[in-house]
């Protein structure tokens, strides 16, 4: 059964918050809106400046680049936050958010969380705080994935999705072209590297299902 106070807990922004506030943000957010597979979640222009959580589902993040061609930045699963930013500030975007199946959204707009800051402003120093301390976060995960060579970028992708899915054994939740497209490299690439990670016995493929062996997933 879906839960809203659990729904806001999901933001890392709002994890160290407490109840009766996350009481307050669960009261102004929206709750499980259906997209269909295949839909757009957002789109530029589309007015819907906020925070959105994928409470149920998988979807696409991508832009369109110059010469028309989709370029994907992020895959979004059960769980993931999109928009923490766009709470404080409305910022134009030219990303695409689409629905990879069957997806439920909650969300929470800029206005209404701008309100809800404006009557508390108790809750205003403890966004900034908390803010403060995503931004740190981010910034330690960039640094770590810029010193990733192509391998490591493969690797890395997929012991994120089995953490994620709590499995060591998955399915790829988008073509392999796509995942080349996200991680950045050509296909071939993406190829030879998966293919190497079997002949090191870290991983088993057949087609797009993957297992991971689980004494080469654990973290450094």
């Amino acid at each position: 059964m879906h839960s809203p106070r659990q729904c806001v807990d999901r933001a890392p922004l709002f994890h160290n918050l407490a109840p009766q506030v996350k009481a307050k943000l669960s009261q102004i957010s929206s709750h499980r809106v259906y997209y269909a597979k295949g839909s757009l979640i957002r789109q530029p222009h589309d007015q819907q400046a906020g925070m959105l959580v994928l409470d149920q589902g998988q979807a696409k993040v991508y832009y369109l680049t110059a010469a028309g061609q989709e370029q994907i930045t992020e895959i979004l699963s059960t769980g993931s936050i999109r928009g923490q930013q766009q709470l404080f500030q409305e910022q134009p975007s030219e990303q695409f958010i689409q629905a990879l199946t069957d997806s439920w959204v909650c969300s929470i707009t800029q206005t209404a969380f701008q309100n809800l800051l404006q009557a508390s402003p108790d809750l205003a120093q403890l966004m900034v705080n908390s803010l403060g301390q995503q931004l740190w976060a981010s910034e330690q995960k960039n640094l770590r994935h810029e010193l990733l060579d192509a391998q490591g970028l493969v690797w890395d992708y997929l012991q994120n999705l089995a953490e994620q899915k709590q499995t060591l054994t998955f399915d790829l939740p988008i073509k392999k072209k796509e995942l080349a497209n996200l991680l950045g490299i050509t296909p071939e690439t993406l190829s030879r590297r998966l293919h190497q990670l079997v002949r090191a016995g870290k991983l088993e493929m057949q087609g797009a299902h993957f297992h991971l062996q689980a004494t080469a997933s654990s973290r450094d």
